[in-house]
């Protein structure tokens, strides 16, 4: 007998004490309990909510709830009910003075500590709205089957943190209905949408801000109130100007394999906007374009060979661009030598690798790359005329490039122009060994810890870094850590892990609010990242 309850006690010792929580849900305009709202917490990974294990409770008539038997950990929250939206709850235990002051503050998760019992959450419902209208093209007629998205207008508030899909699609008579919650929005309709239906084939329409914007800042702002209709949000679709490129590739090798015509938008990276394939002739016409700023090249690949045009970089204005040339040429070797600065022996012990990739990534500027020989000497092969930034994998610890030499001019930042041709080119790389470095932890925006379970972090040096994911994870109470950093200003990005999808509409606006660091030459600093409002995207 005593051997069983001293397994039991060992027992409870192995697993720790349950946890549990308990409190009301309210009405968060009458502040009056509510009953029958379904309450779920999920516990919380580094890769969001665990939707295999689910503790849940449903309120009863005077509000109340109580969940027990839980493990300690880091929960999301949620609750449902017909009519309502669940903009977060909020309890005292555990908060930190500034917190308690700040009565506005809600959370969407909860930690529980071992055997904690917390008893004072609350659960705030919010009565629903609704934004509805109709969906006409330019002279009036009714555009059916086409997305329709409401945007939160203003960054940080509590409607653009709620995790509700805002987009329907319009119906046989054009009329769209977005169930939301309470506060201001823009309505736009997604222009990528209409390309999925034949009518739109022949007729080019962009995206479409209510009540008739070709951009967001010209559109007007829709204010719900809570449980309040907004009707008669009638949007009239903008047609968008229709604009070609036209021209002739040159240096086809086989006159009944035409080359790919890569068309790209966006000068923060330049994404593929279009492909088309050229006639026998070399000739080629890309249309349904609008003004903006393009990147155009031609490639041609044969028995495993390529050839690949200069990329044209040109600004489309409020006229066909006609006339383009593009000549097909073989890629050509890019040699150099590689040198570790100070190391006064002439043998490199380190197995390095060279490689240079596009300047602005593209699909069509693929890395290619080679090995260093122990005396730094390297070859490249199939490298085209571009700007392409160089790149070292293997580097000693701390170590970044510190020079790259083309014909005995530095190129700053490592990236190396070659538009005007790759023959005869030669390069020198120099690496340093004395990086900066640069740690710290992820923070709330108000300087306190983070309460979400994970965080990203991205130490960018132009908005074109955000826009490349490249974004470390970090878990709540560990630090993160950056070695090997090139002397410069930087953007010290942090996002709170549950609110971030993976990436920014808006890098810029993202990079512009974010903390600049300015890192020389063998620093080793310690600095905090206060998570941005992920709105900023």
């Amino acid at each position: 007998m005593r051997s069983g309850l001293l397994f039991i006690l060992l027992c409870g010792c192995l697993y720790g004490q349950q946890a549990g929580v308990e409190g009301i849900a309210v009405d968060s305009i009458t502040h009056q309990p509510m009953p029958r709202v379904h309450i779920t917490l999920r516990p919380v990974t580094a890769d969001g909510p665990n939707a295999e294990v689910i503790y849940g409770a449903i309120s009863k008539p005077d509000g109340h709830f109580s969940i027990a038997g839980m493990k300690p950990g880091i929960y999301f929250v949620s609750a449902q009910r017909n009519g309502y939206f669940h903009m977060a709850g909020k309890s005292q235990a555990g908060r930190s003075q500034a917190d308690k002051n700040q009565k506005e503050r809600l959370d969407t998760s909860v930690t529980l500590h071992d055997g904690e019992q917390i008893n004072d959450f609350t659960v705030e419902m919010t009565p629903r709205g609704v934004i509805a209208g109709r969906l006409t093209d330019e002279f009036g007629d009714p555009v059916q089957q086409v997305n329709v998205e409401a945007v939160a207008a203003i960054a940080g508030s509590p409607e653009s943190k709620v995790p509700v899909e805002m987009n329907t699609s319009t119906d046989e008579r054009g009329q769209y209905r977005l169930i939301l919650p309470p506060g201001k929005f823009y309505v736009k309709t997604t222009a990528e949408s209409m390309r999925m239906f034949s009518v739109f084939d022949e007729s080019v329409y962009g995206t479409t801000w209510y009540p008739q914007a070709g951009r967001k800042e010209q559109a007007d702002a829709v204010e719900i109130k809570p449980g309040q209709e907004a009707l008669a949000i009638d949007i009239r679709l903008v047609p968008k100007r229709s604009l070609k490129i036209s021209g002739v590739v040159t240096g086809l090798k086989d006159n009944t394999a035409g080359a790919s015509i890569l068309l790209f938008s966006n000068p923060e990276g330049f994404s593929l906007t279009s492909a088309a394939e050229a006639q026998p002739d070399g000739t080629f016409t890309i249309r349904g374009l609008t003004p903006g700023h393009y990147r155009l090249m031609a490639k041609q690949t044969l028995a495993g060979k390529t050839l690949q045009s200069e990329v044209a970089d040109f600004q489309l204005g409020s006229s066909d661009e006609t006339g383009v040339s593009l000549a097909l040429i073989p890629g050509q070797t890019l040699s150099g030598n590689l040198e570790i600065e100070g190391d006064a022996a002439k043998t490199l012990t380190e197995k390095l690798t060279i490689r240079v990739e596009a300047y602005s990534p593209h699909e069509g500027g693929r890395p290619t790359g080679s090995d260093v020989g122990q005396d730094g000497s390297f070859q490249i092969a199939e490298v085209f005329p571009e700007k392409f930034r160089v790149k070292v994998a293997g580097l000693p610890e701390n170590a970044y490039i510190k020079k790259v030499r083309a014909g005995g001019v530095e190129s700053p930042d490592a990236v190396l122009d070659l538009s005007s041709g790759v023959d005869g080119a030669r390069i020198h790389v120099t690496i340093s060994r004395n990086g900066g470095q640069l740690e710290g932890s992820v923070t709330g925006d108000d300087g306190e810890p983070l309460r979400s379970p994970i965080a990203f972090v991205c130490l960018a040096s132009t908005p074109a870094d955000l826009g490349g994911g490249d974004f470390k994870p970090v878990k709540a109470g560990e630090k993160f850590t950056y070695h090997g950093l090139r002397p410069g200003r930087y953007r010290l990005i942090a996002v709170d892990g549950q609110q971030f999808t993976g990436e920014f509409d808006d890098p810029a606006a993202a990079f512009r609010i974010a903390a600049e660091i300015e890192i020389h030459e063998g620093d080793r600093i310690t600095k905090d990242a206060k998570v941005i409002d992920v709105a900023a995207r």
